[in-house]
Order: C-alpha cells, then sequence, then structure tokens
C-alpha cells in the first residue's frame, strides 16, 4: 500500500486513511485524509473541486462527526460546503438532512430530560 502511495498519491492516501479508520485508528485516519485533501487541493488549484475531493471531503465530515471531532455548526458547514461543490451529487445532500435529523433528535431528547427534571 505504502509504494501505491508513490504512484497515485491521493487515491491511495484515501485508501490508507480508510484501512486506518477499520483498523480503530481514528485520529490517524483524519489526520491522513486531511493530508490528502491538503495535496488534492494543491494538485487541482484553489478554485477548482474536483469530485474525488468531495468523496474525500464527505468521508471526513462524517468521521468527524461520528468522533464528535468538531462542534456541530463546523459539521455542518463542511456538510454544507460539499452540497454546494456538487449540487448534483445525491448522497451529500443525504449526508446532511441525515445529519440535521439526527441533530434534530438530539436535541428532542435534550429537552424532554430537561423537561422532566
Amino acid at each position: 500500500m505504502l509504494q501505491s502511495i508513490e504512484v497515485c498519491p491521493s487515491a491511495a492516501r484515501v485508501e490508507y486513511s480508510k484501512w486506518l479508520w477499520s483498523q480503530n485508528l481514528e485520529h490517524e485516519a483524519i489526520v491522513e485524509l486531511q493530508k490528502t485533501l491538503n495535496i488534492i487541493r494543491t494538485n487541482n488549484g484553489a478554485n477548482e473541486i474536483s469530485f474525488e475531493e468531495s468523496k474525500a471531503h464527505l468521508r471526513l465530515a462524517n468521521w468527524l462527526e461520528s468522533t464528535n471531532g468538531l462542534h456541530s455548526s463546523s459539521i455542518t458547514s463542511s456538510y454544507l460546503q460539499i452540497v454546494k461543490d456538487t449540487p448534483n451529487w445525491e448522497k451529500s445532500a443525504f449526508c446532511l438532512a441525515r445529519y440535521y435529523n439526527r441533530l434534530y433528535e438530539s436535541e428532542k431528547t435534550r429537552l424532554k430530560t430537561d423537561s422532566s427534571s
């Protein structure tokens, strides 16, 4: 796997970060994916967003959500940016809607427990 990073750095790095995640090395996977996004951004230029980059951003947002790695407003803005960058990609809109639903359900639960106290 490490040899393939030299041949096709961005795709191999994404796969490596997925492997790290599967090995329960969440922090290392997130760091590796962030490094990969920096490489992709450098190679593509600042104004051009590739589908590959959007997919990696979506994966990062999902991982940050599952690890509570950022404040909810930062995660929401990440999802919104992905939807804006790839408006025809349904998966990004679905993930945003799913995240909104999770926020709604957690707030509903929090209000229910606050009112019963």
